[in-house]
């Protein structure tokens, strides 16, 4: 009886993870939802007393999930991240005045310049570290692509966008016509920070802030769990710390990546505030990389996307 009780909350508390699994893959509350002649919650969980009410809420939710998968189907998008020009915003055809020494600076060498002020003293050698966020849509591309409203007072929405923006895998490029190596770089990608997610719905103008919406994400952690052998652990982000980096002298934004595919952020949403790349520049006394010769560094974002209503 013991055994049997123990193994109960075992199963309660993976169907716990089950129902939040649930709620994230669609982006909406498992709430209210009638199956079996029975209104079936996210919190029903809690109200379980055997096995085959356990059983009971599982087929419930997986009632619940087919029909969504058939009518909300996701279509598979490929998008390149750009740290030059989608997040620090240094974008070809301008000049940009450097903020310490005042200079003219032409995109790649205002990226550059940023790059080598990143350089950080490790141990084993000497890194560049680049923490960005990917909350953003970008231009001309299918990547956490939001509403279109009209031009007409009040406007209209010409067109919803999409939503559940989910990762599949990514790639990275290092970009340089005069790298001193062309030979793959492994270095470290790590997810953090908040994530969001666009609502199934588009969200309505707020009324103080005209420039703004409210309701149309919802703030995700990014907290990841592993199991050890002292039990469940977290940290507040995921890192690869051997992530494969193509190098090439050109842009080529239409090939993907050579490299390898990072999966380890599947089913995460694109857009997170937290992201970190370390470049490894000289590791145990050998020369890895000048962040002198990057012309950019890509992000290839092999991801998944829904329609909105």
């Amino acid at each position: 009886m013991v055994t049997a009780n123990l193994d109960f909350d075992d199963a309660q508390q993976w169907l716990f993870f089950m129902s939040r699994a649930l709620e994230y893959k669609w982006n909406q509350p498992f709430t209210n939802y009638t199956y079996g002649g029975r209104t079936w919650s996210a919190s029903s969980v809690f109200k379980l007393r055997n096995a085959a009410e356990l059983e009971d809420m599982w087929r419930a939710m997986n009632a619940y999930d087919l029909p969504m998968s058939a009518t909300k189907p996701v279509t598979d998008r490929q998008d390149w991240f750009s740290l030059r020009q989608d997040f620090f915003g240094f974008r070809d055809g301008r000049t940009y005045t450097d903020p310490v020494t005042r200079r003219q600076l032409d995109p790649v060498s205002a990226f550059r310049t940023n790059l080598l002020r990143r350089l950080v003293t490790t141990g084993s050698g000497q890194d560049c570290s680049v923490t960005f966020d990917t909350v953003r849509q970008i231009p001309g591309g299918s990547f956490f692509v939001g509403p279109i409203f009209s031009a007409s007072q009040p406007p209209t929405v010409a067109d919803p966008g999409r939503y559940l923006d989910k990762i599949s895998f990514v790639k990275i490029r290092l970009v340089g016509t005069n790298l001193s190596s062309t030979a793959p770089l492994a270095g470290r990608l790590t997810y953090g920070g908040t994530s969001y997610v666009r609502t199934p719905h588009v969200g309505s103008f707020d009324a103080t802030r005209p420039d703004r919406l409210v309701n149309e994400m919802t703030a995700y952690g990014t907290r990841y769990w592993y199991s050890s052998g002292y039990g469940w652990l977290f940290t507040d982000a995921q890192s690869v710390s051997d992530a494969p980096m193509e190098r090439r002298f050109i842009r080529d934004p239409y090939t993907a990546p050579v490299t390898s595919e990072i999966p380890d952020f599947k089913d995460r949403s694109v857009a997170a505030t937290g992201w970190d790349l370390v470049l490894p520049t000289i590791s145990q006394g050998q020369r890895m990389l000048y962040v002198q010769e990057l012309d950019d560094v890509l992000i290839y974002f092999s991801h998944r996307t829904a329609q909105r209503n």
